[in-house]
């Protein structure tokens, strides 16, 4: 094997190939898969997405329960 195809580990510092997933001498992952990335992308734009929509809305609790109490009640 060629030295420009190998590749340390990040984890046991021993020179693994680029290719390999994972490293055979401590078991470490060395990429994550595509649909890894993408999926924490997901994650992370539905985090952002959520936070935003409760920063972004302005809510005046007073109003909301008085509007709640006040409302006529159905028999």
């Amino acid at each position: 094997m060629a030295i420009d195809q190998l590749t340390t580990c990040k984890t046991c510092s021993k020179e693994v190939a680029k290719s390999a997933s994972t490293c055979p001498h401590c078991g470490a992952k060395l990429k994550m898969s595509v649909i890894g990335k993408v999926l924490i992308l997901l994650g992370v734009f539905f985090v952002i997405s959520i936070m935003y929509l409760f920063l972004a809305i302005p809510v005046n609790i007073k109003s909301i329960s008085r509007a709640l109490l006040l409302r006529p009640r159905r028999p």
